[in-house]
């Protein structure tokens, strides 16, 4: 698990070719670069293989259901229960994307 402060760290180790990083979850409101501006100026970020969940207290994140690299989104506060849920969610959508991926 890895935390960082700002966007604009994390855009950097996203950025990383082979970054052992699976799965983000960010909060839309972001200091310095915004977690709306990330998710469309890296729609088709083909370095990232990431998957995101989005969680946000101000804006609707359904907006992002239908993002390429969302697996899921999340309308804080979060209770405990909800985040295993979701996390477990985007195993699954990991393992069965890289199961569709190696045939």
């Amino acid at each position: 698990m890895l935390a960082v402060s700002d966007a604009l760290h994390a855009v950097a180790l996203l950025d990383e070719t082979n970054n052992g990083i699976d799965l983000v979850m960010m909060d839309l409101n972001l200091p310095r670069l915004g977690g709306d501006q990330i998710m469309k100026t890296y729609a088709n970020w083909t370095k990232c293989q990431a998957r995101f969940i989005i969680m946000s207290g101000y804006f609707n994140p359904d907006n992002y259901i239908n993002h390429p690299k969302v697996v899921g989104c999340l309308h804080k506060p979060i209770s405990n229960d909800t985040l295993k849920k979701m996390v477990a969610k985007a195993e699954e959508a990991m393992n069965a994307n890289t199961k569709t991926t190696k045939k």
